[in-house]
């Protein structure tokens, strides 16, 4: 199965790819979110290699 974009009017969602990183490694990072999930927050390379 390979992940395709689903385009609405209003909205975009797109497959992650590992250009993503750097952006995700933000959203990610929050601490609170870590409460719920384990682990700690994945650094952009981390990510990538993921």
């Amino acid at each position: 199965m390979r992940p395709e974009p689903i385009v609405t009017a209003r909205l975009d969602l797109l497959p992650l790819r590992p250009g993503h990183a750097a952006e995700m490694a933000v959203v990610l990072a929050d601490p609170a979110l870590h409460a719920f999930i384990g682990g700690s927050p994945a650094t952009p390379e981390e990510l990538r290699r993921r």
